[in-house]
């Protein structure tokens, strides 16, 4: 059998392309300690002119994010009026909420939200008090995204952590698009 000697590029390359694939993985656990993180949740907000439309005229729109350790009884909430009305609110209504935000949003808004990432949250929920209230289009919920690191040198090691949110947010006439 022929072996043909590797170029100094070659072997730069290969290792290159291991350490990319010990890098680049998708997570196969969730972090032990969700720690708090500073400047973790970014919000890119737009808003339609015609925001809130209600009798031809454009309105503000209270908005509320709540940062959740888990989401179950905010989910349940999004089923009732009484608990959509409750939400918008933006109150803390249960221990699994760790923090609220207020902000009012203007027709033709454009806005960037940054907050701190609150110990033990897991989710961002977004809330919009727009005249129709129908809850699958003033209320959406985010997950924290786990990242997943390998150290180069030792593959079998991984080390899983929450990551940065970044979501863009679009306010229509008439709900969160």
């Amino acid at each position: 059998m022929n072996l043909v000697p590797l170029s100094k590029w070659n072997l730069i390359f290969l290792m290159l392309a291991t350490f990319m694939q010990a890098c680049a993985s998708s997570p196969t656990k969730k972090p032990d300690q969700w720690n708090f993180a500073s400047n973790a949740i970014h919000f890119e907000i737009r808003s339609a002119r015609q925001l809130n439309i209600y009798e031809g005229t454009p309105h503000t729109v209270p908005v509320c994010f709540y940062q959740l350790q888990e989401p179950d009884f905010f989910e349940k909430l999004t089923l009732y009026p009484e608990g959509i009305h409750r939400l918008l609110e933006c109150r803390s209504f249960h221990p699994s909420v760790i923090k609220t935000y207020r902000l009012t949003i203007d027709p033709k808004d454009r806005k960037k939200v940054v907050m701190n990432r609150e110990k033990d949250v897991k989710h961002i929920a977004v809330t919009a008090g727009y005249f129709i209230k129908e809850n699958k289009k003033i209320i959406h919920l985010f997950d924290i995204p786990v990242i997943a690191e390998r150290p180069a040198l030792i593959k079998s090691t991984e080390i899983v952590k929450p990551g940065p949110l970044n979501i863009k947010l679009e306010f229509g006439p008439e709900q969160i698009e």
